[in-house]
């Protein structure tokens, strides 16, 4: 159990992370200036036994998280006894969207003074515009239509008039504006479908119910850190998240993930998909033997060869000729995986960095040592799971849940 210090009347909250390979699940109590893990579950998708018709996806679904939530709540005593305050989700990135866009907009009265009405209609038009141009990108890419994507959540990270920045618009003049906007958007069919589905299998009232994004919990722990690049290494893609000054810049998506890593395994090595998964968890913990471990390297070496290009090429975008963070934040999965400690001596081909590239492994641990005030107890906790980055998004995802109500 962990225990660290917080504020706020008694609130139970069942976390789920539902990524494209696993499902990770916690159930934490918010009492005080205590926070409690009440239990920990981690369960991985079954394809096999599962008949592959028009409901395979919903059915692999459904059976991973009857586990997940069996090993939860027979755990937890107060969700036993149908004491559950919210249910908060986080979603694979092919379903739950995390974007950066620019919009411009043009004044006609540039000598006048900007009023807090006329900054309210500019800023709805220059959203609007912004989710406008981000529904356009996704059709281009994938085809998919304005109305089946749903908004969530946006926030404005920058704004300049006419070409200086300033930290709104009431009480200057100009004419050009320039936004920069982060929004949170999803696949509306499929969110709607698993929202319906986790609430089904709870079987317990819930005062309310959210979908978070696990980049909504980086303010609340990443204020102690100014700059860095973070990589999200997960299932089927790996998220590049840009931080500078203590907010996110941009972001990016790579198409390379754990399941390509297993797929790649079971392809060379005629494993099954959960033979392969083991496999790949004993080659990133130093585990095989050395004639297995070169031989893993070498089969996996096309695979990384092509993610660093990748990895490139996305921060070539990041800095467009800027210096870049020099420090390298990896969570998610398949993070561990020996091939991206070769990342300081890849990268810095062509790139430029404001010193020496460094990696660091950022863990549930590594989350609560951002906050010193914490009175943290790991004592009755397995170790596997305070140091294993795979669960760092249940407690962004957490925190960002706290937070909006404080």
């Amino acid at each position: 159990m962990i225990s660290f210090s917080f504020g706020k009347k008694e609130e139970t909250f069942l976390v789920l992370d539902i990524g494209s390979e696993a499902i990770k699940g916690a159930v934490f109590e918010k009492k005080e200036k205590e926070i409690k893990v009440l239990s920990l579950a981690l369960e991985y998708f079954d394809r096999y036994g599962v008949f592959e018709g028009r409901d395979f996806e919903h059915e692999v679904l459904e059976k991973a998280l009857l586990k997940a939530l069996n090993s939860l709540l027979s755990r937890s005593g107060k969700m036993r006894s149908g004491n559950i305050g919210r249910i908060v989700l986080t979603l694979s990135p092919e379903i739950l969207k995390y974007g950066v866009e620019t919009g411009f907009f043009k004044r006609g009265s540039v000598s006048k003074i900007i009023t807090e009405k006329e900054e309210k209609e500019i800023k709805e038009k220059a959203l609007k515009s912004i989710k406008v141009k981000i529904s356009k990108s996704f059709f281009d890419n994938f085809g998919i239509l304005r109305e089946d994507l749903v908004f969530l959540n946006h926030e404005i990270l920058n704004i300049e008039i006419d070409g200086y920045q300033v930290p709104g618009l009431k009480g200057y003049k100009g004419e050009n504006l320039e936004f920069k906007v982060s929004a949170i958007f999803a696949l509306k069919e499929r969110l709607e479908k698993i929202v319906k589905t986790v609430k089904s299998l709870v079987k317990k009232k819930s005062r309310e119910s959210e979908i978070l994004h696990l980049t909504q919990g980086f303010s609340y722990f990443l204020n102690n850190i100014d700059n860095g690049i973070f990589l999200d290494f997960g299932g089927d893609t790996t998220q590049v998240y840009l931080l500078q000054k203590g907010k996110l810049e941009n972001s990016e998506e790579l198409k390379t993930g754990g399941r390509d890593v297993s797929k790649v395994f079971s392809e060379k090595l005629g494993l099954l998909e959960a033979e392969a998964r083991v496999f790949k968890e004993k080659y990133a913990n130093g585990e095989l033997s050395h004639e297995s471990d070169f031989k893993a390297r070498e089969i996996l070496k096309p695979c990384f060869d092509a993610w660093f290009k990748e990895l490139q090429l996305c921060l070539e975008g990041f800095g467009k000729g800027k210096l870049l963070p020099s420090k390298f934040y990896f969570f998610g999965g398949s993070s561990v995986l020996p091939e991206l400690k070769g990342i300081k001596d890849a990268v810095k081909q062509g790139m430029y960095f404001s010193s020496e590239p460094e990696i660091s492994y950022l863990t549930p641990k590594d989350l609560f040592s951002l906050k010193p005030d914490f009175k943290l107890d790991f004592k009755e906790v397995n170790k596997t799971f305070e140091n294993n980055p795979q669960f760092t998004p249940l407690f962004l995802i957490f925190y960002a849940a706290t937070q909006k109500n404080n």
